[in-house]
This record gives C-alpha cells, sequence and structure tokens, in this order.
C-alpha cells in the first residue's frame, strides 16, 4: 500500500499500486473532490474518443482515423468537457464524431457515414 494524494485537493489515501509514479494519480482519479471529478470526466472522455477514432476496422466498422488527428480530437474534446461548449462535431475517414455535454456527463459517438447520390442530367 501507498499514500498518495488528489492533485487538486490534497486529500490523502491509500492505495495498493505497483508503480508508485501512479499513486497520486490513482488518488486523483478517485476523488470527490470538484476538480477530481472534472479531471476524471476529462480523462475518461479523451480515452473514450482515442479508443472510438483508433479501433480497429474489425471492431468497429470503420476506419480507424490517424493518431495525430485522433489526438487533436481528444484535445477539442476538453472545450465540451469544461463547458465552454456544448457539441463538437467533426467529419474524418468517412464518419462523424459527436462529442455533447449533457447533465450527467459526455456523450462520444461515432457513425459511419453512408450517402448515395445521383445527379441526372436532362439532354
Amino acid at each position: 500500500m501507498e499514500q498518495g494524494f488528489c492533485k487538486f485537493c490534497g486529500t490523502g489515501k491509500y492505495v495498493q499500486t505497483e508503480n508508485k509514479d501512479d499513486v497520486d494519480e490513482i488518488v486523483t482519479m478517485e476523488c470527490d473532490c470538484e476538480d477530481g471529478l472534472e479531471y476524471r470526466l476529462l480523462k475518461k472522455t479523451r480515452a473514450r474518443v482515442i479508443s472510438l477514432c483508433m479501433s480497429p476496422k474489425e471492431e468497429t466498422g470503420m476506419k480507424p482515423i490517424a493518431e495525430d488527428v485522433t489526438r487533436s480530437i481528444a484535445d477539442v474534446s476538453e472545450i465540451i468537457c469544461f463547458g465552454h461548449v456544448d457539441q463538437i462535431v467533426v467529419h474524418a475517414e468517412g464518419s462523424t464524431i459527436t462529442i455533447t455535454r449533457k447533465a450527467e456527463g459526455i456523450d462520444v459517438t461515432r457513425k459511419k457515414l453512408m450517402s448515395a447520390k445521383a445527379t441526372i442530367i436532362k439532354k
């Protein structure tokens, strides 16, 4: 057991971990202080964005999005987490990624874009 402290409020807690460098991060992620809750929301949202965007095609049926683009989308998700914007929609690799702030948290969805169009020219 190692003692760690919340990065925001300083609350101490003993946690079981094999890596002493992770102790404060673990305690922060488990802390119920307001900043700790926002931090946890931010980390979980970023992880979900990265997972949805970079998952292999076999899992999602969609082409993975390049890592640098995915990281940029994850970075932009922060303004949703902090309440500055209610929704962001990004189109990439034939899909739409939507990040929306709701009363109960953040929704992250990725949908495959499919369309068919024909232009018939009268001659």
